[in-house]
C-alpha cells in the first residue's frame, strides 16, 4: 500500500478564528521563491510582485469591516502582518477570510499582468499565532521591524 504525506492542520481545530482578536499572520511564496524583493542595507527593495503584495495588504481594512493591519512587512519570500479583528456587529471575517483574501487578490492581480503561465505564488494556508497581552504584542511589532535587517545580514554574511 502506498504512504502519503499526512497534512497537520495549521490551526487549534477547537478555536474560533471569528472572534475578536490579534493575530500574528506569516505566509509564504509557493517553494520559498523570492519572488517579492531583495534584502539591502537600508530595507526590502520590493520587486513588482511585492509592490502589488504590499498594496494589497493596504487595501484589508477598506475591504473588511472590523479589521486593521497594525503592522506588516513584505519580505523576499514571505509576509509578517499583524491582524487585529476588532469586537463589532459589523465584522463579518475571519481570520482565513482576511488571508485568503490577500493571496487571492495578489495571485489575482499579479497573473492579470503576465503573459507567462500561472505558477503559483503562495504556498497552501499559512502561519499564525495568537497575541494574548501588549507585551506579546510588542514583541512581534520589533521583530517585523528588525526583519529587513536580518535578512540583510544573513545575506551579507554569506562567503
Amino acid at each position: 500500500m502506498q504512504k502519503f504525506y499526512s497534512r497537520t492542520h495549521p490551526r487549534w481545530r477547537a478555536y474560533d478564528y471569528m472572534q475578536h482578536g490579534v493575530y500574528f499572520v506569516t505566509t509564504i511564496t509557493h517553494g520559498r521563491s523570492q519572488i517579492l524583493g531583495t534584502p539591502t542595507r537600508h530595507g526590502i527593495v520590493l520587486t513588482q510582485t511585492g509592490n502589488t503584495v504590499h498594496r494589497c495588504w493596504l487595501m484589508v481594512p477598506a475591504r473588511f469591516d472590523g479589521v486593521l493591519i497594525d503592522r506588516f512587512v513584505v519580505m523576499p519570500d514571505h509576509v509578517h502582518a499583524i491582524v487585529v479583528l476588532l469586537r463589532t456587529p459589523r465584522r463579518t471575517a475571519s481570520l482565513s477570510h482576511v488571508v485568503g483574501w490577500t493571496k487571492r487578490r495578489t495571485s489575482l492581480s499579479i497573473h492579470a499582468d503576465a503573459a507567462k503561465p500561472r505558477a503559483p505564488i503562495w504556498q497552501r494556508s499559512f502561519h499564525d499565532r495568537i497575541i494574548r497581552n501588549t507585551d506579546a504584542l510588542d514583541r512581534v511589532r520589533k521583530y517585523i521591524a528588525a526583519n529587513p535587517s536580518r535578512a540583510w545580514r544573513a545575506i551579507s554574511a554569506r562567503p
